[in-house]
């Protein structure tokens, strides 16, 4: 049943049929909302413009009489920024965020910042029925909402990206201090191996070669990176004021104007990489998810629709960058840029004209 709905409603969907935000929510969320379970004529567990505050969702689902899934097709960044901050003080578990053929999931949780609690993006593709079968069953299903599988799925899967993005910070920190627990275990491996136990030093030498993002200055002229910098660096963001949309940045003192926010975001992955040899290993590896990556070395990585793969910008170092993506995801990106880069965010700065 929820094989075929899927399988209708994508043909919808990259057919073109659907041009606007009603049809997708007739066509393609309600009746797929159906197939996993959930009664749409049941006002009490589908809820159509469910008030959140002074907004509204397109969709509240509850069960036993708690919402808990918000539904939101084509908000704008601010809009769905606030249902997301407001959501996380009353019961429901998690938001789902409708742009046509891709459906972002986010936990309700402690951060303002959507973006840091998306644990799942699906991409529509008709020749991924079969995995978004699965996919929608575990996550979207009545029954896996209700027993609050899917909140512990999601909470498994946001805690493992943590644990991931810390290994790096602790292992810095393990050579940085010379942990006598590995510095043991190596010069034991090395002395059964060779015979001779090396010297500290050798060892940290080493060690801090495959921290790929500490690089070390070879020349007194190499420009510093940033990341030693801190906070002393600042960035604000420019927008036109016409329709808010980011159109350059502010980067100490340096002026940049690049009139879209794709590009804004490009110029400021490449500034960075710049600064910081290392910074886009790490950029890529925070910006990935199961179905997309925000930053490739191959074009062909970006996209998995083949009709998005015109929609890149290159950068430096034989990288490229993705460039169909809504502000708001945008906004959430330079944020992460920056904060890898431990660089402190100032206050927008709008401008009264557009060149």
């Amino acid at each position: 049943m929820i094989e075929e709905v899927l399988h209708r409603s994508i043909a919808r969907l990259h057919n073109d049929e659907l041009t606007n935000t009603a049809q997708i929510k007739q066509a393609v969320v309600i009746p797929i909302l159906r197939a996993l379970g959930w009664d749409d004529t049941n006002p009490n567990e589908v809820k159509p413009d469910h008030s959140v505050g002074d907004r509204s969702v397109d969709y509240a689902l509850f069960h036993e009489n708690n919402p808990l899934v918000f539904i939101c097709v084509d908000r704008e960044q601010s809009d769905f920024k606030e249902i997301f901050a407001l959501s996380a003080h009353i019961s429901v578990l998690f938001l789902i965020l409708i742009g046509g053929k891709i459906w972002e999931l986010f936990l309700c949780g402690p951060t303002d910042v959507p973006q840091e609690q998306r644990f799942c993006s699906i991409e529509l593709q008709l020749d991924k029925i079969k995995d978004h079968t699965i996919l929608f069953k575990q996550l979207l299903h009545k029954d896996s909402v209700g027993n609050q599988e899917t909140k512990h799925w999601a909470e498994e899967r946001l805690g493992r990206r943590t644990s991931q993005n810390a290994i790096p910070g602790v292992w810095a920190s393990l050579v940085e201090d010379e942990d006598d627990i590995l510095y043991d275990l190596i010069k034991e491996e090395v002395k059964s191996t060779c015979g001779h136990q090396p010297a500290n030093d050798d060892i940290k030498e080493f060690l801090t070669g495959t921290i790929t993002y500490r690089p070390k200055a070879t020349d007194e002229n190499t420009e510093q990176p940033i990341s030693t910098i801190g906070n002393q660096s600042t960035l604000s963001l420019i927008k036109w004021n016409h329709n808010n949309r980011i159109i350059g940045f502010n980067f100490n003192d340096e002026r940049t104007i690049t009139r879209r926010s794709s590009r804004t975001l490009a110029a400021l992955v490449s500034k960075f990489q710049r600064l910081n040899p290392n910074f886009i290993q790490q950029f890529a590896e925070r910006t990935t998810t199961p179905n997309r990556r925000l930053v490739a070395k191959n074009i062909d990585d970006l996209y998995v629709n083949t009709n998005l793969r015109d929609r890149y910008a290159g950068i430096l170092d034989g990288w490229y960058i993705g460039t169909n993506y809504p502000q708001y995801q945008i906004r959430d990106f330079i944020k992460l840029a920056c904060n890898i880069m431990r660089i402190e965010v100032g206050d927008d700065h709008s401008e009264d004209y557009y060149h």
